[in-house]
């Protein structure tokens, strides 16, 4: 973790510093960082906003840090910023240029500071909209084969090292295109499912290939993994513990295949959302996205009314404008916001820790062809199945895991009071009402499962650790506290 605070002409932290993931033989495509030289700091992101760059301005001071808890650490009053955690509890990641605390802004995709004498300035491009492809299915096909063969030969030149496969398309991809260039991975990491096949469908495709694989057990502390999550994901995902179990087994360059099934497969996509955007019609939009709802039923009363959904509807209007006119709105909507702001900091700020990452999907442009995929021809879960069959047919009879339809068994009475107790003890907080934690955690009883409490304990472990760890008073007034950050 690494921070700068300038104040004038005078410099706290590291003066230079820079972050690079998604290697090829030239070096990272992803790049970002800062540097300060004597006078004035620049800022930058990388191209797709991935890596995470925090910034606060404070008087005549700029904070830029590469996590959130260095940022905050720098804060004279740490706040909630109440439409990000509004937006948060809606979808369970945050949108545009959020972060949970106010006043604390993350870099957009290829924005660019300049920090001098007290003044702010930067460049923050437009979101990206594609001209759409205007080949037939089969053209397509043919196209993303060859450009993504090419994206994996570009990066495999580095080295290949133990490859995460499941059994969806994306990892599989990965797999059988290193295989078929020469450079297999030495190895297969593979999570063991509790549920279904993905475990064993992941294996089957290992051993077709005669690749070794490591199956992994996830027998880790549900609390502990959910607080070493939070603290790498910087308080913004109700995701991603999972990936904890695979990082002690990582090893040489990780190719990971992030946003695939968003970018060629269909996956959340929801063509009722697509024809609003298309008709230009955002409040249809925001309404088709949040006919969830918002998980706040659980919060305190002052809670419910600082963080409705009412509350994330401007802000969720404001980022689905940016992505009308899209090829594909939906997918550009999640790549640039579900998949950038929570999903990537798996490769990212997980695994990218301790090795090199390599991410083929993001490689400009196989990242170009896919986001201009019209949808009316493309949103459908059989296009990356028909390209996977017809360039690896020798593979074609190893079927993908599907999700379980039946509910999850019922747990023996031991286990699910157990579970139960240990999911609830840090649920009895601040932000929470006690009857609604034991009533969830009389249903788990009744019912043998965890799932009244599970989606409650993911949303508010982020807000209790910060109030923990970020130094959050959860009841201060934030528009008093931090007025917006301006940009000139």
């Amino acid at each position: 973790m690494a921070f700068v605070e300038v104040i004038g002409r005078q410099c706290l932290g590291q003066a230079s510093h820079h972050l690079g993931f998604d290697w090829v033989a030239g070096g990272p495509t992803l790049v970002a960082g800062w540097s300060f030289d004597g006078a004035s700091l620049s800022v930058s992101a990388d191209r797709l906003g991935f890596i995470p760059l925090f910034y606060a301005r404070e008087g005549r001071r700029l904070i830029v840090a590469d996590s959130l808890q260095e940022a905050a650490a720098r804060l004279s009053a740490p706040t909630f910023d109440d439409e990000a955690i509004a937006v948060f509890m809606a979808l369970g990641y945050l949108v545009g240029d959020q972060t949970p605390l106010a006043g604390v802004k993350v870099l957009m995709p290829g924005e660019t500071l300049l920090w001098r004498e007290g003044v702010l300035s930067g460049e923050r491009p437009a979101t990206p909209l594609m001209a759409p492809f205007s080949g037939d299915p089969h053209e397509a096909r043919i196209r993303f084969a060859e450009l993504f063969a090419r994206a994996i030969e570009r990066r495999a030149a580095g080295g290949v090292g133990r490859l995460p496969l499941s059994g969806g398309r994306d990892s599989r991809h990965i797999c059988l295109e290193l295989a078929q260039q020469g450079t297999p991975p030495p190895r297969t990491l593979v999570l063991r499912a509790k549920r279904g096949d993905e475990s064993g469908v992941a294996c089957t495709v290992a051993r077709h290939l005669g690749i070794e694989c490591q199956v992994i057990d996830n027998p880790q502390d549900r609390i502990a993994a959910e607080r070493q999550k939070n603290r790498l994901n910087h308080y913004s995902t109700d995701e991603n513990s999972w990936y904890l179990a695979l990082m002690p087994h990582l090893q040489g360059p990780v190719f990971d295949g992030l946003a695939g099934d968003v970018l060629c497969n269909g996956s959340y996509f929801d063509a009722r959302l697509a024809e609003c955007l298309d008709a230009d019609d955002l409040a249809g939009a925001v309404s088709r996205l949040l006919a969830a709802g918002s998980y706040t039923a659980f919060l305190k009363r002052p809670f419910q009314e600082r963080w409705g959904i009412q509350i994330a509807r401007e802000a969720i209007n404001r980022e689905l404008s940016a992505h009308a006119g899209a090829p594909d709105p939906v997918k550009s909507f999640l790549f640039w916001n579900r998949i950038r702001r929570e999903i990537a900091l798996l490769p990212i700020a997980m695994a990218g820790q301790q090795q090199a990452v390599c991410l083929p999907y993001q490689d400009p442009d196989v990242l170009a062809f896919l986001l201009s995929l019209p949808w009316q021809s493309f949103a459908m879960r059989a296009f990356h199945d028909e390209v996977i069959k017809s360039h690896y047919p020798h593979a074609a009879h190893i079927p993908y895991s599907q999700k379980p339809t039946e509910p999850h068994p019922r747990a023996e009475w031991t286990g699910i009071s157990r579970r139960a107790a240990h999911l609830a003890r840090p649920l009895f907080n601040v932000f929470t009402r006690p009857e609604r934690v034991v009533g969830y955690t009389l249903e788990a009883l009744r019912t043998g499962r965890t799932r009244p409490l599970s989606p409650t304990f993911v949303k508010v472990m982020p807000l209790l650790q910060a109030v923990q760890e970020l130094g959050v008073d959860p009841h201060r007034n934030q528009a008093a506290m931090h007025p917006a950050v301006k940009v000139a």
